[in-house]
């Protein structure tokens, strides 16, 4: 182990705003930090997702707080995770072969390990605190925190230190309540085994999706963040930016529906007794979306001094659509919850009531405008929504009859009306494609679902055609848009391909609807440009940007990852 004094050196500053698939990320059950390659933790809230920001260089690197290790002279290295919970970061070159491996323990803790495994570097390290934004020192924070380094000052006071073959130093900043400051302590908390019902072979990429849908559940209240991060924009530069530290039901669903496809049941049994426990400010009986805590008004407030990811402003916390209708979140939910019952799970008596004033809702109001998923500014009759309405009343007679329980015989007349409204108001002739709006003319993604929610079998020619007309006019390189937003009157009138990013979900629906065709070649290489962006880590973005092949938006995303594995278990 090397001896002396750290030196201090301005190198030690991390690469600003590196791109979003040159981060991991690693959690603990109660929040979540990204790491990324050249060795920096840039985004951290304590104690938890929606708590302070603590580190939030991804944000603003002059005034948001980090925490970088790595080779003094700053290079990007390469990432992989080495178990679920634990994360590395590796350089190499000729002169050396230098790991920085990351676990996020209770607290939160930060315990970081440095190993230099060949050769000689000089290593250097800079703790930078900054309680939302405010820098502050970390010895003087309040709540206390607590730094530990098994080599002395190295880690904790700044610097840089040679290391030699065979050093490795243990580095670790925890709250005062639960400090980490030995050896063996770091020691315990990277061999956490993490056994899991059908978890898959280490490096299977659905590991990847299932460790990222494991990691964003607030284990409190078995609620689920879409994302541990806010606003990072769907456009470099643009204001799209949006906080997905909260709990989308829409979202949280199809997380639950994927783990139960990999075999643990658990998670979802939990998020929807949860779920039985919550309000609502709406006559809904469901909100569109919570906090992880399960209030109700997580109002939107924003922070204009802040750079923003790449200058992207404004930065944003809290959401305002919690105010809006958005009638497709009951048939995700019902999906969810049929999904667990097939495969054997739990449905107690309160959830079957939630259910059940779902589908008593739904039936009375799905002739009603909403939002859409997209959370359009303009209430109109979305396709998608209907669409998802009759999930809601299929679903849930199906889960009364498996539960023996009795039905209101009208839901199965209303859901065939919904049904032949879809396919004679939703189907424009014309356009050869099912539209995003009722007797509209703009294309949508969301017209994907029809298929993979059984409305139409895949085969259905006007299935095909609207497929042809997505592959045709919302595709750049393989990758799907949402829709075209020059089509759309309310929003910004710029092209395809400028507006947003690509949106993973989207592609993703086109791969499983490939897949259902039998087409798997096709399938097979969409997630093959997906996985391609992804990278060493596997995690997925929001969107993607097909010009440069690189993620926007707030990362990782939890419907990405849901979509992921259900494209995977479609054949």
């Amino acid at each position: 182990m090397p001896d002396g004094a750290p030196v201090p050196d301005p190198r030690t500053a991390p690469i600003p705003y590196l791109p979003l698939e040159q981060h991991g990320v690693i959690g603990n059950g109660r929040t979540a930090a990204l790491v990324a390659a050249d060795g920096t933790v840039d985004w951290l809230c304590a104690p938890d997702f929606d708590g302070t920001v603590l580190f939030g260089a991804l944000l603003d690197v002059q005034r948001g707080g980090f925490w970088r290790v790595g080779p003094a002279v700053r290079r990007v290295g390469v990432q992989h995770y080495d178990t679920d919970n634990r994360l590395s970061t590796r350089w190499t070159n000729n002169e050396y072969e230098l790991v920085v491996t990351d676990a996020l323990g209770p607290g939160p803790a930060v315990v970081r390990r440095v190993e230099c495994l060949r050769g000689s570097v000089r290593c250097g390290s800079r703790i930078q605190l900054a309680v939302n934004f405010s820098p502050v020192d970390w010895r003087q924070c309040s709540p206390p925190l607590h730094a530990w380094s098994s080599c002395g000052a190295f880690g904790i006071e700044g610097g840089t230190m040679q290391l030699l073959a065979g050093d490795s130093v243990w580095l670790t900043l925890s709250s005062e309540g639960a400090p980490i400051s030995d050896d063996e302590a770091c020691a315990r908390l990277f061999s956490i085994p993490h056994d899991r019902p059908g978890a898959r072979a280490s490096g299977h990429p659905l590991t990847r999706s299932e460790m990222v849908l494991r990691t964003l559940q607030y284990a409190p209240t078995g609620a689920m963040v879409a994302a541990p991060t806010t606003s990072i924009p769907e456009r470099i530069g643009g204001g799209w930016n949006v906080d997905y530290r909260l709990c989308w039901v829409r979202d949280s669903s199809l997380a639950m529906t994927a783990l139960i496809r990999l075999g643990d049941r658990g998670p979802a049994e939990r998020y929807l007794k949860w779920l039985t426990t919550l309000g609502s400010q709406h006559t809904a009986p469901l909100q569109t979306l919570y906090d992880i805590r399960g209030g109700e008004r997580p109002t939107r407030r924003e922070r204009r001094d802040l750079e923003g990811y790449r200058g992207s402003k404004p930065v944003r916390f809290g959401n305002h659509a919690f105010r809006q209708l958005q009638l497709d979140i009951f048939g995700y939910l019902a999906d969810c919850a049929l999904t667990l019952i097939e495969a054997g799970g739990i449905c107690p008596p309160e959830v079957w009531q939630l259910l059940e004033t779902c589908a008593r809702f739904v039936a009375d109001h799905w002739r009603e405008p909403d939002h859409s998923l997209w959370e359009l500014p303009a209430m109109r009759h979305y396709t998608s929504s209907r669409v998802m309405c009759w999930v809601t009343l299929d679903r849930v007679t199906r889960i009364g009859a498996h539960l023996s329980q009795p039905v209101d015989k009208g839901w199965a007349d209303t859901a065939s009306a919904i049904r032949d409204e879809v396919l004679a108001a939703g189907w424009n002739a014309a356009m050869g494609a099912f539209t995003q709006t009722l007797g509209g003319r703009t294309l949508d993604a969301s017209a994907l679902l029809i298929p993979i929610y059984g409305l139409l079998p895949a085969g259905d020619p006007r299935v095909l055609a609207t497929i042809d007309r997505i592959a045709d006019r919302l595709t750049i390189d393989g990758f799907v848009y949402r829709f075209d937003p020059t089509t759309m009157p309310e929003l910004d009138q710029i092209p395809l391909g400028e507006s947003e990013g690509a949106f993973v979900p989207c592609t993703l629906w086109l791969a499983t609807v490939y897949r259902l065709l039998g087409r798997t070649r096709v399938a097979d290489a969409i997630v093959g440009a997906i996985d391609q962006v992804a990278g060493s880590t596997g995690l997925l973005g929001e969107a993607v940007d097909p010009r440069t092949k690189t993620f926007a938006g707030n990362f990782p995303l939890g419907f990405s990852h849901a979509e992921y594995i259900r494209t995977a278990f479609t054949s």
